[in-house]
């Protein structure tokens, strides 16, 4: 029988074997999962937005798009002709509330919690971000205003498909119906900061239950702005079966042709390993030939 353990002063400690060289876990406690303490920073932010139609000629199909405010930063006199400025915050406020999840990255938390107006031309959503900072005991100070500007993008093109335009006051010229969209203006961030240190459970990859599982993220790459992900845990939950899973080898970016390998940490949880110089602890991914069982096409 091959022992994955030995008792050592009354605790249960990894032996040296190839498989726990591999996952990196020689010499630590038994079933332990190393430091899970986190320290999460939540922020409130208010963010000011213009809103805008784009209405269609019925002759020749041609966009026009007339914003909440004008050239001088005023509101728009324009934009009363064709639909109420209300109208379009209630819009925002039914198709954007529940955008956070879609949002979120694999550090950052986004709950949208009010979309309102706040003066002539200009709408207002409060937002909460919560930042899960591993290890660490005081805010690092993150890069907000490349968070809020990501955010405040996806807000703006919370209908980039025309899914749902609103319709407009009768016109001669153009069409009943008009796309919404918005823009950032500014943004200002409530001064109360919240630390909270947390002992967080770890949850091994098999066992997460995989119905809220998006194989697709939509996260943030430094110089790239927004970027689609393929997910390491939902990928391993779809495909994991009788065949071996570890060790696959995808593209996980559209914007990044780089292949990853898919591996598992000593917690039960998988995740993308760059190819190392070494390859220690890569043995799963062999040549490091692509065979993944996604196609690049899902992440266009």
């Amino acid at each position: 029988m091959n022992y994955n353990y030995y008792q050592e002063g009354g605790k249960k400690v990894y032996v040296d074997n190839t498989a726990n060289r591999r996952l990196g876990r020689v010499g630590k406690p038994y079933g332990s999962s190393g430091s899970n303490k986190h320290t999460t920073v939540q922020k409130v932010f208010y963010l000011l937005f213009s809103v805008d139609i784009l209405l269609f000629d019925k002759r020749y199909d041609l966009g026009f798009k007339i914003s909440s405010l004008d050239k001088k930063n005023k509101p728009n006199k324009e934009l009363k002709k064709y639909i109420d400025f209300n109208t379009l915050v209630s819009w925002h406020k039914k198709h954007i509330m529940d955008m956070g999840k879609y949002i979120s990255t694999d550090t950052m938390g986004v709950t949208i919690n009010d979309v309102k107006k706040d003066s002539d031309g200009i709408m207002s959503v409060k937002i909460t971000t919560v930042y899960d900072t591993p290890g660490q005991t005081s805010d690092k100070n993150p890069l907000y205003d490349d968070d809020i500007e990501f955010i405040g993008q996806m807000i703006g093109n919370a209908d980039d498909d025309g899914n749902y335009p609103v319709k407009v006051k009768k016109s001669t010229k153009y069409k009943a119906s008009a796309l919404v969209g918005s823009a950032l203006i500014s943004f200002s961030q409530d001064q109360k900061t919240i630390h909270k240190e947390t002992s967080r459970k770890i949850t091994p990859s098999h066992l997460v239950d995989p119905k809220n599982d998006k194989l697709v993220k939509i996260t943030k790459v430094k110089g790239q702005d927004i970027v689609k992900r393929l997910s390491a845990g939902a990928y391993y939950r779809k495909h994991r079966g009788p065949g071996r899973i570890l060790g696959h080898v995808c593209q996980i970016r559209d914007t990044d042709s780089e292949l990853k390998c898919l591996l598992k940490r000593s917690n039960g949880t998988v995740y993308w390993a760059k190819k190392s110089k070494s390859g220690k602890g890569q043995e799963l991914c062999g040549n490091w030939k692509k065979n993944c069982k996604e196609s690049v096409d899902i992440l266009k």
